[in-house]
């Protein structure tokens, strides 16, 4: 037992006080020609995907068996952001007025929490190259389901997405 709490101790500390890290707990990609389509009916089957288009899309989702951030109960979170051109690489973008559409999604089989507005920041940075990352620092509010605010924060590496 008392293995298990300096174990539990120690990861504390290596996560930086939180046990679970954003950082890692989502999978990033990014859409150059897309379209976010949002159902109106918050219980539909699936409330949010998209399609080909001509906007720009952050897409971030993230499993359960990932780092975080997950609730009890929440099996999977998905995030949306859909610009009408690509972010300028390096500048701070206003998620409350930027964006076209942004989408925070949780649940399992049903979705239990949908929120499609925030506020908060997002920069988009070249890293390696041609290596897109999200630097991403978002509440989400009003949710149309759940209670409640959801924050997700921190640095996202992006692959680009194109199979539609």
């Amino acid at each position: 037992m008392l293995r298990l709490v300096l174990l539990a101790s120690l990861l504390l500390v290596a996560c930086g006080g939180s046990m679970f890290d954003d950082t890692k707990a989502y999978t990033g990609r990014y859409l150059p020609d897309a379209r976010l389509v949002l159902d109106p009916d918050p219980n539909a089957l699936r409330p949010s995907s998209f399609e080909a288009g001509s906007n720009w899309l952050l897409w971030l989702a993230a499993h359960r068996g990932g780092s975080g951030p997950l609730s009890e109960t929440a099996s999977r979170a998905t995030v949306f952001i859909e610009f009408a051109a690509p972010p300028a690489i390096g500048q701070t973008i206003d998620l409350a007025t930027a964006p076209l559409q942004l989408s925070y999604e949780s649940g399992g089989q049903k979705i239990e929490y949908i929120a499609r507005t925030g506020r908060g920041t997002l920069v988009i940075k070249r890293e390696e190259g041609s290596t897109l990352v999200a630097d991403l620092d978002v509440t989400f509010t009003n949710p149309t389901l759940g209670e409640g605010e959801q924050s997700v924060s921190g640095e996202i590496r992006l692959a680009r997405f194109t199979d539609f």
